[in-house]
């Protein structure tokens, strides 16, 4: 998913720490990358480790735009593979892949809507 807000700062280092602070709170280790193809983009990847719930590298792209600082959420996610193959499954042998699945799905969202939520929260206590 990607949202892209109006300009609030000039600084896309601003936004990119705020980001890193949240899923290092989230138990991740982050990792940011400037992208040399794209001025004023910054990919962050939060890598999962013993300690976090989720088990997909979690990939945001935060870029500065003409109309402002737009940000992406991607996830490496095979959730929804598990979920056809657990149907599937399911027939033959039991749900537990579908079970396993829907879980890590729920999490996944859970954790993106946590992220919006930070994102929107940071952006709008930013001054013009």
């Amino acid at each position: 998913m990607r949202y892209e807000w109006p300009k609030k700062t000039q600084n896309v280092q601003v936004l990119v720490g705020s980001i890193a602070n949240f899923f290092r709170t989230k138990c991740f280790t982050v990792r940011t990358v400037a992208d040399p193809d794209k001025k004023e983009t910054v990919k962050i990847l939060a890598i999962p480790t013993i300690r976090t719930e989720i088990r997909e590298t979690i990939k945001v792209e935060v870029s500065r735009t003409l109309e402002g600082i737009a940000v992406g959420f991607l996830t490496t996610d095979n959730a929804e593979d598990t979920i056809k193959l657990g149907v599937i499954s399911q027939i033959l042998i039991s749900g537990l892949l579908l079970m396993k699945g829907a879980n890590k799905k729920e999490k996944i969202e859970n954790l993106e809507t946590e992220f919006w939520t930070h994102v929107q929260e940071f952006i709008a206590g930013l001054t013009d």
